[in-house]
């Protein structure tokens, strides 16, 4: 018996139709499905926050949040750290609103919009920076700049660790101004991770200062000299000055005072070495000392007082290498 083309027709026909409408479902259903966009990597710049809260990709405990990037951020990186003008992420721009930041630096005082009396107020946060070194500048409504300096953030490097300094304001003031945290990029020392916070100054009268530190070895804290290139920072406050390497060297020279020296501090550098000259250039600090310098004698002790003098200079952030020189020599200079 042969079989009805017809009806075989039909049963083809309806089995293409039920084959197409399958595909068109499995085709809607992917189609409906959202995207995860969990694995998308933030953008890596860093933020200027002004008053606002956490940079893109981390979480208020510091860690990455999911698909964040830290490329031209992590502490010591030579990224280019180009900022963004203004920008802001949640948590708002108003007094007690999130804290600022950026990727590697943390304000935590003063607040936004905040208002202060004193020419003398302190500046606190945290930084995970290149060298835990934390740059710091205060601006008038005018742009031109009222105060500026550096500091340390104390800890491991690496890691978040908490900075505070005393900044003095080098002239009385009235008005808005802005106060802008930073480091230096190691590689050409551009302005990267700043923090911009706007604040109110009602300051009459100024007796400006600049606190800065010197290095010095410690028996205590490094017994047996077992690393000679160990040295350890002692805070000293100075008056304002322009010339603040120069006369944080001659700080050095003065050696400890006796309340430091009651804390084991001390100085490998001989007694009656002056500083001659000293210029910064392109980041390059030449420091020529007197014929005095070169009395040190013995490998340990050489390298503890070039540490002690590149140190205390290298805490500046115009400062990223140090040529020591003795009356003009610097091929002879501290040699054991």
């Amino acid at each position: 018996m042969k079989p009805n083309r017809s009806i075989t027709r039909w049963i083809v026909l309806l089995i293409a139709t039920l084959a197409l409408a399958a595909c068109d479902a499995e085709i809607k259903v992917d189609t409906d499905t959202p995207v995860d966009t969990s694995g998308v990597a933030g953008d890596d710049s860093d933020t200027v926050v002004t008053g606002g809260g956490l940079g893109d990709g981390e979480s208020s405990d510091g860690s990455k949040a999911d698909g964040g990037t830290t490329s031209g951020n992590e502490p010591g990186d030579d990224g280019d750290g180009d900022t963004a003008t203004g920008g802001t992420t949640p948590g708002g721009t108003t007094p007690g609103g999130a804290t600022p930041a950026s990727r590697n630096i943390r304000v935590l005082g003063p607040r936004p919009g905040e208002r202060i009396t004193n020419a003398r107020f302190t500046l606190r946060g945290e930084a995970r920076t290149f060298e835990n070194t934390v740059a710091w500048r205060v601006r008038a409504a005018d742009r031109s700049v009222l105060a500026e300096g550096f500091t340390t953030a104390t800890g491991e490097m690496g890691v978040f660790s908490s900075f505070s300094t005393t900044v003095a304001l080098e002239r009385a003031y009235s008005g808005a101004a802005t106060i802008e945290v930073y480091q230096n990029s190691a590689k050409d020392g551009t302005e990267i991770d700043k923090v911009t916070l706007p604040v109110t100054f009602a300051v009459a009268s100024t007796d400006a200062r600049n606190d800065i530190s010197v290095f010095f070895t410690n028996a205590q804290r490094n017994p047996g000299a077992a690393d000679c290139s160990r040295v350890f920072a002692a805070a000293r406050s100075i008056a304002s000055t322009s010339g603040i390497a120069r006369a944080a060297v001659e700080e050095l020279l003065r050696g400890p005072t006796a309340a430091e020296r009651a804390q084991s501090f001390d100085s490998e550098i001989p007694a009656g070495t002056r500083l001659r000259d000293i210029t910064i250039i392109d980041g390059v600090a030449r420091a020529d000392f007197s014929r005095e310098l070169n009395t040190a004698a013995g490998s340990c002790r050489v390298t503890a007082v070039r540490a002690q003098i590149e140190r205390t200079l290298r805490q500046f952030p115009s400062v990223r290498r140090v040529i020591i020189s003795v009356e003009g020599n610097s091929a002879e200079a501290l040699q054991p």
